[in-house]
């Protein structure tokens, strides 16, 4: 199919789906110019205030993640100093570096009284510390409860302990299994900070263990009911080791993707239609995680929003009600003023509409339709009057036109007559005589060859020159390329006239006239210049006839009917005689060949 083909195809597509009552056409352009806009508008509004909302809601989750992580740390950094307090200590050095020195149950009652101590000062308020401290000699002291016997030289065997004892200061362990008796900790596993003691010359006298119960710090520290959130603690793996709800799931496999990229971040999760944030604790290799429902977080956001498109919608049906009203009213009139239209074209335009009820612009339509008629009527019985004008006008010229069809057939009689009586000057004169007279009874021919209005003007010199007895004569100055020229009809034989009887009226020298034809970019100039008297009435031996003026008259408003403002027509007094120049556009029509194709050009080429 062709590109127009296709282009004229869409628009008979459109043009079936634009609507074609002006009811109709109101409310889709509500529909398409406000409803649409306004909605999408809104609904990327509202867009726009959801992510604000999650955003913000990130920030404050990760901000309360940071004080639990620092909650967190704090407690860690005290266990840090628990451990270089036990370590300066001057009865757990004596202790442990010699327990020889003191019984057994007097070494124990020492040590627990030292744990009270520091768990007094430091973890009153915190989670549960359980301290382990064991010398070099097979003995061990603990804080608690244990789930099992402690038996030193089965510590000493242990991972953590080889570590220290090979020279690494100290160690955290974040998944060291529980020790402790149930009755005491309940907790699968606990954060130990492992580290070795030495005296003021770094000679390693013991080892100390201290554990933080950080399942029961996690429970503790996220049991605020108004903490719309769940909060979980998991390894790099994956692995929950903590959750705030025991019912609370993690969709895990939303945040695996993202806990070896970032340190921080957070992840929706389509699923459970939540915003997971996370936060890493980098001393103990963990990740804090909350997670928040978006339901809860956008639940006022959303009833807003049923409000305000329902709210919408209630104003959109009212609104639609409204206008299919005024859209009534508006169009009743119009259909009306159409069936009067229609009315007045099977009345031949003889109708008018009343116009008492109405107002606005159907008013001034029904005004103007009315005025219509009217100038309509007024157009139409002036075109009658020029029509029986135009006939009696014809009909006249039909008359007239006898006249010289007369004239023209008794001219041949006289020529024959003349050939018959062998007498060649009345042959002749008849001859041009009947040339002139034919060319002016031709009057469907305007315009007509500048060759052949020549030809008339020496049918004319050659009738003058009898009269005149050669007292004057005609030059011709012209080129080839002008010949075919077309001029007016009879352009140039009443301006010889004018040279002959009054310019040379009165001459006793010879007379001449020369016509130039040449030219000028895209026009015409004609000149008529005479030696005669010229334009001063001084000059004249007799008046101007009022003929003269009458031919004058005739060529110029011939050249104004055809050409407009494009021809001009100028007459100039000379030191002797006078010029008459024509000017109008040029035009060249070449007679037909036999195989060409010719056509009228606006200029020589």
């Amino acid at each position: 199919m062709r590109p127009k083909g296709k282009v004229r195809n869409m628009a008979r597509l459109i043009g079936l789906l634009i609507p074609a009552t002006l009811r109709t056409r109101l409310f889709m352009a509500f529909i398409l110019l406000i409803f649409f806009p306004f909605s999408i508008l809104n609904l990327y509004n509202f867009q726009e205030v959801k992510n604000v909302m999650q955003q913000k809601a990130s920030e404050q989750s990760h901000e309360q993640l940071e004080k639990m992580i620092q909650d967190l740390k704090n407690f860690m950094s005290l266990s840090f100093k628990t451990t270089i307090m036990l370590e300066q200590d001057s009865t757990v050095l004596s202790i442990l570096k010699s327990p020889q020195n003191y019984s057994p149950l007097e070494r124990k009652h020492q040590i627990e009284d030292k744990f009270k101590t520091i768990n007094n000062s430091f973890f009153f308020n915190g989670p549960q510390v359980y301290y382990t401290l064991i010398d070099y000699y097979g003995n061990a002291y603990t804080s608690y409860q244990p789930m099992e016997s402690i038996h030193a030289e089965a510590l000493t065997r242990e991972d953590w302990f080889v570590s220290l004892k090979s020279g690494q200061p100290y160690r955290w362990i974040s998944n060291d299994p529980n020790y402790v008796h149930p009755d005491a900790s309940k907790s699968p596993e606990l954060l130990s900070l492992t580290a070795r003691l030495s005296d003021m010359y770094q000679v390693p006298y013991g080892v100390a263990r201290v554990s933080l119960d950080y399942s029961f710090w996690f429970k503790n520290i996220t049991r605020d009911p108004s903490i719309n959130q769940d909060f979980y603690i998991i390894t790099q793996n994956g692995e929950v080791i903590a959750e705030s709800r025991s019912d609370a799931g993690l969709p895990i496999e939303s945040l695996k993707a993202d806990l070896h990229s970032a340190a921080d971040g957070y992840v929706i999760d389509k699923g459970s239609n939540s915003i997971l944030n996370y936060s890493y604790i980098d001393s103990a290799g963990w990740y804090m995680v909350s997670k928040m429902s978006l339901d809860f977080l956008f639940q006022e956001m959303e009833a807003m929003k049923r409000r305000f498109f329902i709210t919408m919608l209630l104003s959109t049906t009212l609104f639609i009600g409204a206008t299919y009203v005024v859209s009534l009213a508006m169009t009743r009139p119009l259909q009306m003023l159409q069936k009067r239209m229609a009315q007045a074209v099977r009345l031949d335009m003889k109708a008018a509409f009343p116009t008492s009820q109405l107002k606005g612009e159907v008013l001034d339509l029904t005004l103007t339709f009315n005025k219509m008629i009217h100038d309509a009527n007024e157009l139409i019985q002036r075109l009658k009057m020029e029509e029986r004008q135009k006939e009696a006008v014809r009909f006249q010229m039909l008359l007239t036109q006898m006249n010289p069809h007369f004239l023209l057939n008794t001219l041949n009689t006289v020529k024959w007559i003349a050939i018959r009586k062998e007498i060649p000057e009345i042959r002749e004169i008849c001859i041009s005589l009947g040339t002139l007279l034919e060319t002016s009874l031709n009057s469907k021919m305007e315009m007509i060859h500048l060759q052949d209005e020549l030809q008339l003007v020496k049918a004319y010199e050659y009738i003058q020159s009898f009269k005149y007895k050669n007292q004057f004569h005609v030059e011709y100055l012209l080129s080839d390329q002008v010949k075919y020229a077309l001029v007016p009809k009879l352009c140039l034989q009443p301006l010889v006239e004018n040279s002959i009887l009054h310019g040379f009226d009165g001459m006793e020298e010879q007379g001449f006239i020369r016509i130039r034809v040449y030219a000028e970019d895209k026009y015409l100039v004609m000149e008529i210049e005479d030696n005669g008297v010229g334009l001063n009435p001084e000059h004249q031996s007799t008046p101007l006839r009022k003929r003269e003026g009458i031919g004058m008259k005739n060529i110029n408003e011939r050249l104004k009917l055809l050409f407009k403002s494009e021809a001009s027509l100028e007459v100039l007094s000379l030191n002797q005689g006078t010029l008459v120049r024509m000017r109008f556009p040029l035009l060249i029509s070449e007679p037909f060949r036999e195989g060409e194709r010719r056509h009228v050009e606006g200029f020589i080429g």
